[in-house]
């Protein structure tokens, strides 16, 4: 009140200026590091810290398509071969005849169908729903022959194998995936594929999404 009195009177005082606000530094927050969720700060706080991966990636030219894989030109001749077979043992007078060439376009159908789900094979041919890539590639008589012959293993060499039926398949497969590259870290995981058939290899697991089935063990990796 003083100066600003002596200021109206012109004793030539300057006003009092405001005093300035002091800037304060900011507070300095030390870096945790990431927050982790919930559950992960309760039963591991500290993650562990895997090791460097020190694979190396499979070169383009060393990958496989899946023809190489599963159609290769040694199990097409084993198919070939036991389907012929079981034509002849079924009735001698009506040989089935097939060629490699044959049996490729036939899993070419088959793949191709899979498509479409189309509830019955007969649908394909049929004028309301024809595929052409389908009717195209072989009639249908010649399709639903295949079908009924198609083998893989000598019915008269049965064995305690549960999978002899299957086991030349089984055999090739199980070698040529054994071959593919893979990476340095790998997991184990369980699969089920549905089937209420009559099998010794079926089994029932309530806890499953398909309770009733054949269940496997695949290779999962990231």
């Amino acid at each position: 009140a003083a100066w600003y009195a002596a200021l109206t009177r012109g004793d030539g005082l300057d006003p009092k200026p405001a005093p300035v606000e002091e800037e304060q530094p900011d507070e300095v927050v030390e870096d945790d590091g990431p927050i982790l969720p919930h559950w992960r700060t309760l039963y591991n706080p500290n993650p562990i810290a895997y090791p460097k991966w020190q694979g190396n990636l499979p070169r383009p030219n060393d990958l496989m398509s899946p023809l190489e894989v599963f159609f290769s030109e040694d199990i097409l001749d084993v198919i070939v071969d036991q389907s012929n077979l079981y034509a002849m043992q079924c009735d001698p007078n009506k040989p089935l005849n097939l060629k490699t060439s044959e049996l490729e376009q036939f899993l070419g159908t088959v793949l191709y169908m899979s498509l479409f789900g189309l509830p019955g094979t007969r649908m394909y041919w049929s004028k309301s729903s024809r595929v052409s890539q389908v009717v195209d590639t072989m009639s249908l008589n010649r399709w639903e022959i295949i079908k009924k012959f198609l083998h893989f293993s000598n019915n008269n060499r049965q064995n305690e194998d549960p999978l002899y039926k299957v086991r030349p398949l089984v055999d090739h497969l199980t070698s040529k995936l054994m071959s593919i590259p893979m990476v340095e870290k790998l997991a184990v995981d369980e699969q089920m594929v549905p089937f209420k058939g009559n099998s010794k290899l079926k089994q029932y697991l309530p806890k499953k999404n398909k309770e009733v089935g054949l269940q496997n063990f695949c290779f999962s990796w990231f």
